[in-house]
């Protein structure tokens, strides 16, 4: 049975028990209209109006199914209302990494905000892999990362790259050094598990060279103070060590013969359908328009 079925029979009802009138406020034919109401009657089993010469009158069996497609009609009407308005008062439930949450998230909310008062945004900050297992399970939409994606069923947009840098404590006789010296060197860094981490970590194996730092945190400012009280060399995104840096707490480093890039991007679910506010969203970050299919 379906709804239109259901709409015609009920025009009947309310066009005096006409077919005829019905088909015509619906600017249907009447066979149409009549081959609709045979279709109810004849899945119900039962007739629904008493034919008494050219006219119909809605019986016993007609009423109470009346009463019914009243229900399943304003239920459809309802539904469609709140669909229609979906769009304004969806939720999105996005990630990001620490590195990230601490910096740009608040900001990339606000603006969100200012063009979308009415969708609500849940986000939580946590390590990149946790949040690569959040996406896979579907419980958060999308996330942004700093570390590039390896797992089969997730895409990524790369939005914006920048060098991790070396600082070093002021008190330090180095000012450059090569790879093969920073691996002699006392280490300060971000926990396993983080983006960063992930990519001082990569650099170093390529170089054979297993780190064991003296200090691992959360915290980069904890690390960024370590590095100023002597206790060893930090490799940190270069917007988190600016301000020390320019308030001559921490020197820059230079490494002579190896970098480390740090590449951001959004990350989602290749099967996943994303709604227009998702996409408007992740536009909003990455600064461009674009087709995920």
């Amino acid at each position: 049975m379906t709804f239109r079925n259901i709409e015609i029979f009920l025009s009947i009802c309310e066009n005096e028990n006409s077919v005829t009138k019905a088909a015509q406020k619906l600017m249907i034919s009447q066979p149409s209209a009549t081959a609709a109401l045979k279709d109810i009657e004849n899945e119900l089993g039962v007739p629904l109006f008493d034919r008494l010469g050219r006219k119909l009158y809605l019986n016993e069996a007609g009423k109470k199914f009346q009463d019914y497609a009243l229900r399943i009609h304003n239920l459809e009407e309802s539904m469609e209302q709140t669909f229609h308005e979906w769009k304004s008062h969806e939720s999105i439930h996005m990630g990001a990494s620490l590195t990230i949450g601490g910096r740009y998230l608040v900001p990339y909310i606000q603006k969100y905000k200012t063009d979308h008062p009415d969708v609500m945004v849940q986000s939580v900050v946590e390590p990149s892999l946790n949040l690569e297992q959040k996406i896979l399970k579907n419980i958060i939409d999308f996330a942004i990362v700093e570390i590039p994606v390896v797992h089969p069923l997730l895409k990524e947009i790369p939005f914006l790259e920048e060098e991790l840098v070396a600082i070093e404590p002021l008190a330090w006789p180095f000012q450059s050094m090569k790879m093969e010296e920073l691996m002699q060197q006392p280490l300060l860094l971000r926990n396993r598990g983080s983006g960063t981490r992930d990519i001082i970590d990569e650099v170093f194996k390529e170089h054979q060279f297993f780190v064991q730092p003296v200090m691992e945190s959360f915290s980069e400012m904890a690390i960024i103070n370590g590095v100023e009280a002597g206790m060893g060399i930090s490799i940190l995104p270069y917007s988190v060590a600016a301000e020390a840096i320019r308030q001559k707490k921490v020197r820059m480093l230079s490494l002579t013969d190896v970098h480390f890039p740090q590449r951001f991007c959004v990350v989602y679910h290749k099967e996943k359908v994303l709604s227009e506010n998702m996409l408007d969203f992740i536009q909003l970050v990455t600064g461009s328009a674009f087709c995920y299919y």
